[in-house]
């Protein structure tokens, strides 16, 4: 949800058509969440390559004009102003969060909502008088046995973003550090958004599948029940 001219910016390393320096790091900490990279490591590059040499504002002495007591100072003013800045950033914030997870694809009702896997019935056995010769009563077929869940397990070797559904609600959303290991269990199914399919080895009802895909590559993939 951010403009392709603002995104090349950022890679030529060209900030004069950005809003500004509070934009820039909104931008790339949310850029850094999408890839899968660490936000903070990548706002300590900015900082070391374009340091702030902004010089403090030093407030003007009040003046108290004639016939009032009312007091304006340039330190009331600044704050007014750093309140008014801190508002406008927490909206773009909020609205920049809200487009991404709506940007996350909705799973269909079709894909959300388990399909019922019918039941064999069990066979009743009749007993039938033998005439003569008792003829042998053949065995009911068996049953496939159906697992009792969708359990997930994310093997991570690589620093990956994830987002989980489970049972069509979500689990999880955040960054999965190398070395870590998440499991999630539901009741039908298990849906996986990774944004490093490359980092991250998949385990499905005790079934190694491997990893998902290659390294920074973005798969999404809806692990049901059989």
């Amino acid at each position: 949800m951010i403009r392709r001219a603002y995104l090349q910016s950022l890679e030529d390393d060209d900030h004069t058509i950005l809003p500004g320096v509070v934009y820039v790091k909104g931008f790339l900490r949310n850029y850094a969440v999408y890839l899968g990279l660490d936000p903070s490591h990548v706002l300590s590059i900015y900082h070391r390559e374009f340091p702030d040499h902004s010089q403090p504002v030093v407030a003007p002495a009040a003046i108290k004009p004639r016939g009032t007591s009312q007091l304006v100072t340039g330190g009331t003013i600044a704050s007014a102003l750093l309140v008014l800045v801190i508002a406008v950033f927490s909206v773009y914030v909020y609205r920049q969060v809200q487009a991404f997870r709506q940007a996350a694809p909705a799973a269909s009702a079709a894909e959300l909502i388990p399909t019922p896997t019918p039941i064999p019935a069990t066979p009743t056995t009749i007993a039938v008088a033998a005439v003569s010769v008792a003829s042998p009563t053949p065995l009911p077929p068996t049953a496939t046995p159906i697992p009792a869940a969708a359990e997930l397990t994310a093997k991570v070797s690589q620093d990956a973003w994830m987002q989980v559904l489970v049972d069509g609600r979500p689990a999880f959303e955040g960054v999965i550090k190398a070395g870590q290991t998440q499991t999630w269990t539901g009741s039908s199914d298990v849906y996986l958004w990774v944004g490093n399919a490359g980092g991250v080895n998949v385990v499905f009802n005790g079934k190694d599948l491997g990893t998902m895909g290659a390294r920074g590559q973005i798969v999404k993939r809806d692990f049901k029940k059989a």
